[in-house]
């Protein structure tokens, strides 16, 4: 009896241990979030256009979840410092990387040393940045693309594109290049508001900025806007001409994509893209605040949304190859 007895008590204990085992692996593979406080990491300073983005995302987070969400920018190393404190975070979800398409450039352009696609875990693409504006300051001799393709071509070399080195912005410049035959002299400017203090100071004669920050500085007097970078004309900014109808067929759609520390679980990433079926959508304040910014959002699925993130990369990776970038 007293064997019996002792047999029944070792097999609750192995049934209470096992069912232990079961509820932490359920709770493993189905992790509430967010869990706590949530940090969104900005590779673009205060002010800029991806900055902008990032902030808007994060009220949006905040109001909807319930608990903090600020936005924290890390510039340094061209913006790999800061993705690659979202790389060695914690998966939990708690620290996210929020980007447009210098991110994964930057990784085939070997400016950074990672692979968007396995050295992180796509989480979402729901934001089309928009259109950006091809601008020159007020007092500059060009009025279109023409005039400055032009100019360009008979000096070749003379017209100074302000740029960022291996991202996003260089790669505009060089489908330019490419579109129209000319060659320019690029000039590593920085960051968007970095590009402006030196197209503003004489510094550089060319740069592409942001929707509504070009529209602010011509308004001021201070810009002009010779084209935009969409098929059309953008819905917010009809009065600026896009370069296609100029005779160039360059288009470039930059989409805002999340992305977390590998090893996130697919129910987090689920989740998360849940909580973000109203942002830019139904949710009026972040549909405005994005709406101003010349973006607007594209709902997707989650396995819409992840897809169309790794299609994207693979078409930056083979654009780097063909610009003769190796990682």
């Amino acid at each position: 009896m007293g064997m019996l007895l002792q047999r029944s008590l070792l097999a609750v204990i192995v049934s209470i241990l096992a069912a232990g085992v079961a509820c932490a692996d359920e709770k493993q593979n189905d992790p509430k979030w967010p869990s706590g406080p949530i940090t969104i990491v900005s590779s673009s300073k205060a002010g800029g256009f991806a900055d902008m983005h990032a902030r808007i995302l994060a009220d949006y987070l905040q109001r909807k979840t319930g608990v903090p969400c600020g936005v924290v920018n890390i510039t340094e190393g061209g913006g790999s410092v800061g993705a690659e404190s979202v790389r060695k975070a914690k998966p939990d979800g708690s620290r996210l990387y929020y980007f447009h398409t210098s991110f994964p450039i930057s990784c085939y352009t070997g400016l950074y040393k990672a692979d968007p696609d396995k050295d992180f875990t796509s989480v979402s693409s729901v934001v089309n940045g928009g259109n950006n504006a091809y601008v020159v300051s007020a007092n500059s001799k060009w009025n279109n693309l023409g005039e400055l393709i032009e100019f360009a071509r008979k000096n070749p070399g003379k017209v100074m594109w302000g740029a960022q080195a291996g991202v996003t912005s260089h790669f505009m410049m060089a489908m330019y290049e490419k579109a129209a035959n000319v060659k320019f002299k690029m000039a590593d400017a920085g960051t968007e508001p970095e590009k402006i203090t030196a197209l503003l100071g004489g510094f550089i004669d060319i740069a592409n900025v942001g929707m509504a920050n070009a529209d602010q500085y011509v308004k001021a007097g201070k810009m002009k806007v010779l084209a935009i970078t969409g098929a059309e004309r953008d819905a917010v900014y009809p009065q600026y001409p896009t370069a296609v109808e100029q005779g160039y067929d360059v288009v470039w759609n930059g989409e805002f994509a999340l992305y977390g520390p590998p090893g996130m679980p697919d129910k987090m990433v689920g989740t998360i893209n849940d909580i973000l079926d109203d942002f830019g959508t139904k949710d009026q304040i972040s549909r405005d605040a994005i709406a101003k910014q010349g973006a607007f959002v594209v709902s997707r699925t989650t396995a819409e949304s992840v897809a169309l993130m790794h299609k994207t990369h693979q078409l930056l990776k083979d654009m780097a190859a063909e610009l003769g970038f190796t990682n």
